[in-house]
């Protein structure tokens, strides 16, 4: 009684560790609505009724029937449907701001919570757990459901999931996969091992997590992930089942943004006329709120070149894009809305006439590019020196701080957010430059206004593939005297030539901080390097746990066969005969299935020596998996524990 209870405990926790840690790693990483009690309770009670219920006789065959029931009954419900609708919407949403491959369109949803189909998912992946501890069941099945979860983070670079969540899908799955073969062989003997393992993994995955905390992480599987989505990509019809609506973001919450490595995806190829680094403009915004930019929808703007021409300017992307991204400048009748060129044609490729100069406006027009909030406007006054022309602010805003990827999100409390990076911050990258670089323009009466696209180093006529690592910021001022929009360039490392376009910087030796990360090599005993030390851990680690299992598993079988009295050693020994034929493919002679037989069922005296030919089978056996290749003697020696 006492050991069906505890078996009935680990189920219980071990179905709450795997569930908590697979839904707990979907839901800090993608935003999600949903309701945490409803989640909480629906976990609760799916881990209980899978304990109360598998262990009886026809508890499998219940379980699924009334499962049936359920779901049957949930997917009836409109509200279900409509919550299973929003949970797609809401991913592929957030997966598109990553990959750009469009989202799935339901007419007439409203996107809402998400906790049914949450909590379905959550509830089945409960009582798969309980019943492959329950009912000795496969620990493959709970794994894999438990898979998709982690795939889905594992597409999002740089936002990791919570370390708790981590820690407790480590832990259940760990658990799971080694006591799976134990549990097979006896219950008594899987539940005397799940005792045994449980400190052991838990001190491991504490190890795991404190040896190599989050903010350390190294994602170092981009180039395989670009691979297998540029497989994906090309296969015919691949992505047919998504809708594509162009949505065009107005606005950027810049106090929200926070720092880290962006996933390096390829968006577009780029073909252009001349060498150098060239600009490919998406959305510019024309007010500053305190907390970041937004763009007036109605604006409208002729954005069409004029001067020299250059020769053509061509862009492939891999897929539809919200924006006709733009060179300076396109020499056609291009009208900007909103301060973009919405894709509304689902066009993925488009070539423009390149020339030197472009888009001309009226003064009137100008005057919503000099606005400032009243505390921002006198502040930024106070900071500009007596002769503020572009260059000055530009030098002036370049050597405000260090260029850093990893600068940390604008502190609670703070309401403007060039004024935190300028008198707080010793760090910012490319949105903190430009955005204090047009409020800094404004201020000294230069109308200017914040821009939002790519920026790569081409060479002429020879198509350039741009990732997702190129996504930059920048600032526009307008040139009064030749009529048109020039780039203002203040992150560090970057320059502007005189005719606006980018140039490879020059070494400068007084300010070290004028390269980017990726151009310095790491030091020795640097974060980046320290990245790989927790694989050296694991490894050993791992290895440990698996000979402290296997090493663990023998005790309890000999000790088992050295205590039971004789008709108890020839069963367990006809158990071990049974799993290692399978392992070898020996046949078992019919002398020894009359020898269990006659033990399981005869009242006839049973002495020790009767044990021998099933010991001598048994060690015969394991004699031939020695004889086995090197990789099938590690699976039978410390995951099934053969020998």
């Amino acid at each position: 009684m006492k050991a069906a209870l505890a078996n009935r405990f680990w189920a219980f926790l071990l179905a709450l560790a795997l569930t908590a840690g697979a839904l707990g790693c979907l839901l800090t990483v993608y935003p999600l609505p949903f309701s945490e009690p409803s989640l909480v309770c629906s976990l609760l009670a799916a881990a209980l009724f899978g304990i109360l219920v598998l262990p009886l006789r026809r508890g499998s065959e219940l379980t699924l029937a009334l499962c049936a029931l359920a779901l049957g009954y949930l997917l009836h419900r409109p509200e279900t449907v409509r919550q299973i609708k929003s949970f797609l919407y809401d991913v592929s949403i957030f997966l598109d701001g990553v990959y750009h491959w469009g989202y799935f369109v339901f007419p007439g949803l409203k996107p809402g919570n998400t906790e049914l189909p949450l909590c379905i998912y959550g509830c089945g992946l409960c009582l798969a757990v309980c019943r492959s501890v329950l009912r000795r069941r496969t620990s493959l099945v709970p794994i894999l459901l438990a898979a998709p979860p982690v795939a889905l983070c594992a597409m999002v670079q740089g936002k990791n999931p919570a370390a708790w969540a981590v820690a407790c899908l480590l832990f259940g799955a760990g658990m799971l996969l080694l006591t799976s073969g134990a549990r097979k062989n006896g219950a008594l003997q899987g539940l005397r091992l799940t005792f045994g393992a449980a400190l052991p993994v838990l001190v491991c995955v504490g190890a795991l997590l404190l040896c190599n905390p989050q903010e350390r992480y190294v994602d170092r599987s981009a180039p395989v992930r670009e691979a297998i989505l540029a497989k994906f990509r090309g296969g015919s019809g691949a992505l047919s089942r998504y809708a594509f609506v162009p949505q065009v973001d107005r606005s950027r919450d810049l106090a929200a943004l926070s720092g880290g490595e962006q996933p390096r995806m390829p968006v577009l190829t780029v073909t252009a006329p001349e060498n150098g680094g060239v600009y490919l403009r998406g959305q510019d915004f024309d007010t500053y709120t305190g907390r970041g930019w937004t763009a007036d929808p109605a604006r409208s703007e002729n954005f069409d070149g004029w001067g020299e021409e250059k020769g053509a300017f061509s862009v492939k992307t891999f897929a539809v894009q919200d924006l006709i991204y733009l060179p300076y400048y396109p020499g056609t009748g291009t009208i900007l809305t909103g301060g973009a060129l919405p894709n509304t044609g689902g066009t993925t490729s488009y070539t423009f006439p390149n020339r030197s100069q472009g888009s001309a406006l009226p003064q009137e027009a100008l005057e919503i590019y000099l606005s400032l909030p009243e505390s921002t406007l006198g502040w930024a006054k106070g900071i500009l020196p007596a002769s503020a022309d572009p260059a000055t602010i530009e030098a002036l805003v370049e050597g405000s701080a260090v260029y850093d990827l990893k600068t940390p999100q604008m502190p609670e409390g703070e309401t403007d957010f060039v004024r935190w990076f300028w008198e707080q911050s010793d760090r910012g990258y490319c949105v903190h430059f430009a955005s204090l670089a047009t409020v800094l323009l404004r201020a000294a009466g230069i109308p200017a206004r914040y821009v939002t696209g790519y920026r790569q180093e081409v060479s002429a006529g020879k198509p350039t593939v741009v990732t997702s690592q190129e996504a930059h910021a920048w600032a526009e001022y307008y040139d009064g005297e030749r009529g048109c929009w020039k780039i203002l360039e203040a992150t560090p490392g970057r320059e502007i030539s005189a005719d606006g376009s980018a140039t490879a910087p020059e070494p400068d030796a007084d300010r070290p901080h004028a390269e980017t990360p990726a151009q310095e090599e790491p030091p020795a005993g640097s974060e980046t390097a320290k990245a790989w030390l927790p694989v050296w851990l694991v490894l050993p680690g791992v290895a440990l746990v698996l000979a402290a299992r296997r090493a663990l598993v023998r005790l309890v079988r000999e000790g088992r066969k050295r205590r039971s009295p004789a008709r108890k050693r020839i069963l367990l020994l006809w158990q071990e005969a049974e799993d290692l034929s399978e392992a070898t493919g020996k046949p078992i002679p019919d002398e020894l299935l009359e020898l269990a037989q006659r033990a399981k069922f005869s009242q006839h005296r049973i002495t020790a020596m009767d044990a021998v030919p099933l010991e001598t089978f048994c060690q015969e056996c394991r004699e031939r998996l020695q004889k086995a290749p090197f990789w099938k003697k590690l699976i039978n020696r410390y995951l099934y524990v053969r020998d």
